[in-house]
């Protein structure tokens, strides 16, 4: 939300990265044609049993990235204990950071999560939850949302009763009053004075999550989560993707959020400085060549399991049970399924949860700033 933390996610995240491990090989310097062997982890264990998340205005993406890298490697070894992104977010302020502002969740590093779950452990998503549903039961404001309306508060953290709060929400500048669309349909009002009710009101966002969930045990995983970060921006990215990819592991880009926000392949990173690119973090599961013959990435944001960009093919699971990796494979599907049975359809009515989409690998390499993964 604030200028400073992006100016500072930017020159941090260009400062501060470890070598990519040799053991993934150099990082390929062409791209375009050569798009390997087919890759989607969405079809098999961890992640296929793993849901979408959503932030929900929230300014955590890195982590939510940080939660799903941490969940698929707990998986992957039978441990049956995942992170809350919100709570992941408001812990790893603590005593790890340097250049962002230790009372708020609006941007981060996931390598800073990392670091702090190494160090401390991570408190289960289901206590979490619990803990913050209660509190906003009255509301109505899911975790991610009510992580939204803290942030929106530390705006204005002169104001010192409900009606001030109230007054400076609703008259917030455009780009707060953007976030808080995520709390469409919700009586925020009503958290803002349980807060005061039990002396939270004025309180910054980590204080008053880490106060929420402090009876939630924080555990101690039994190894060490590694992870290889390379400042890869242009087509050295390709190489790096690939080789997670490869390996049955999910990569990490941190890109320009414009990036899914228009259907075209320009090199947007280039504006950053001055039209307002943005830091997003997201997992790339996935690529393919598509029915033009071009590569293509599968990308797993943290924007829900509705997120379905116009004029993009989206991978999609439905209430029949069936994955599909777009829509036009599950029309492929269903026709034989209704074939099979003599019928004919024209709509399905199952309902479906998407699980990423495929963006082009031009749009993903020319806009990343740099990707990584757990080694």
């Amino acid at each position: 939300m604030k200028t400073k933390i992006i100016f500072f996610s930017y020159l941090l995240f260009s400062l501060n990265f470890s070598a990519f491990s040799d053991e993934f090989g150099p990082p390929q310097s062409d791209y375009g044609d050569d798009c390997g062997v087919e890759v989607d982890l969405n079809r098999t264990k961890p992640l296929s049993d793993m849901a979408m998340l959503d932030q929900d205005g929230s300014g955590t993406c890195y982590a939510h990235v940080a939660a799903q890298l941490i969940e698929f490697e707990n998986r992957k070894r039978g441990i049956n204990l995942y992170p809350s992104p919100i709570d992941l977010a408001a812990k790893q302020r603590q005593g790890f950071m340097s250049w962002f502002d230790d009372n708020n969740l609006d941007g981060g590093l996931v390598q800073e999560v990392i670091d702090s779950v190494n160090s401390k452990g991570i408190t289960s998503r289901s206590c979490v939850q619990s803990k913050v549903e209660t509190f906003t039961r009255s509301s109505g404001l899911k975790y991610a949302q009510f992580a939204t309306l803290l942030e929106a508060m530390s705006n204005f953290s002169f104001a010192s009763t409900p009606e001030e709060y109230q007054f400076f929400l609703n008259n917030s500048n455009e780009e707060i009053q953007e976030s808080l669309k995520a709390l469409k349909g919700c009586d925020y009002s009503k958290t803002i004075e349980d807060l005061e009710k039990i002396g939270l009101l004025g309180q910054y966002a980590t204080t008053i999550l880490n106060e929420l969930v402090v009876d939630c045990k924080l555990n101690k995983l039994p190894y060490q989560i590694s992870l290889s970060q390379f400042d890869t921006p242009g087509k050295t990215a390709k190489g790096v993707i690939d080789s997670f990819l490869q390996k049955n592991q999910p990569a990490y880009a941190r890109l320009c959020s414009k990036t899914f926000k228009r259907k075209d392949s320009t090199d947007l990173r280039a504006m950053s400085g001055t039209s307002g690119c943005g830091n997003h973090v997201v997992l790339i599961v996935g690529k393919r060549r598509n029915s033009a013959g071009k590569c293509e990435y599968l990308v797993r944001n943290s924007w829900g399991a509705d997120w379905s960009p116009p004029g993009v093919d989206c991978a999609l699971k439905d209430t029949g049970g069936g994955y599909y990796q777009d829509e036009k494979e599950r029309e492929r599907e269903l026709d034989k399924y209704y074939a099979s049975k003599g019928q004919s359809w024209d709509v399905d009515s199952r309902s479906q949860d998407y699980l990423g989409c495929w963006f082009s690998e031009d749009q993903i390499v020319s806009n990343t700033y740099s990707v990584g993964g757990v080694r």
